[in-house]
C-alpha cells in the first residue's frame, strides 16, 4: 500500500515537472519573441532619429538661405 501512494506522488510530481518544464519552455519563447522586438523598435527608433535630424538640418539651411 505505501509503495502504491509514493508510486502515486512520483508520478504526479513528474506531471508537475513537466508543466513546470513547458511553461518555462514557453516563458523563453515568449521573452526571445520580446527581445527581438524590443531590438527591432530600437533599430527602428536610431533610423527616425536620424532621419529627424537631417530634417532640422535642412530646415535649418533653409532658413538660414532665406
Amino acid at each position: 500500500m505505501r509503495n502504491r501512494g509514493t508510486a502515486l506522488m512520483r508520478k504526479a510530481d513528474e506531471k508537475v515537472e513537466d508543466e513546470l518544464k513547458a511553461e518555462k519552455r514557453k516563458l523563453q519563447r515568449e521573452l526571445r519573441t520580446a527581445l527581438d522586438k524590443i531590438e527591432e523598435m530600437e533599430m527602428t527608433n536610431s533610423h527616425l532619429a536620424k532621419r529627424l535630424e537631417k530634417m532640422k538640418a535642412n530646415r535649418t539651411v533653409l532658413l538660414a538661405q532665406q
